[in-house]
């Protein structure tokens, strides 16, 4: 059996070149100086963000709103509104009591209207919100639950 080799020396170059040369700080113009000793950076000061005494998925806000009637053929029948799987439906013209996120969604449906002229074609006259609606004022949650209960029986009854 052949005898070990001996470990390789760990700062060998393996391709065969000689080791770069170290400056030998007791020449003239190696003098190695040490670095200027300098403080650690003060960490800056961690600052909490002010919290709302309720975060705002709690917070529900309703209004008391008009949905204008139908200003043509094209537009729908009912407001007929929905988010995330929740659907919100009144009809045109009558106090309803609606949540925030309905009226942000109304705000947010916006079409575009066109003229139409022969060898023309097509014109956009501008952009206009889907559903306008009139603020009467605000709303309790508990009105709200009672316009819904008493919207739901009114439409079970209408289905028999």
């Amino acid at each position: 059996m052949p005898p070990p080799k001996a470990a390789a020396k760990l700062d060998a170059n393996p391709f065969g070149a000689p080791p770069p040369e170290t400056p030998d700080p007791n020449q003239e113009g190696n003098v190695a100086t040490p670095p200027a000793a300098t403080p650690p950076a003060a960490a800056p000061p961690v600052v909490e963000p002010a919290k709302p005494a309720t975060t705002p998925a709690k917070i529900k806000v309703f209004k008391r709103v008009i949905f204008s009637e139908r200003a043509g053929d094209a537009d729908p029948v009912d407001v007929i509104l929905g988010l995330n799987g929740k659907l919100f439906g009144c009809k045109r013209g009558v106090e309803v009591i609606a949540p925030e996120w309905v009226l942000r969604h109304a705000d947010n449906s916006i079409i575009e209207r066109f003229t139409v002229e022969p060898g023309k074609g097509r014109k956009s006259i501008g952009k206009i919100k889907r559903f306008n609606y009139i603020v009467l004022g605000d709303a309790t949650e508990a009105q709200y639950d009672r316009q819904i209960k008493a919207g739901n029986s009114e439409w079970l009854a209408a289905q028999t």
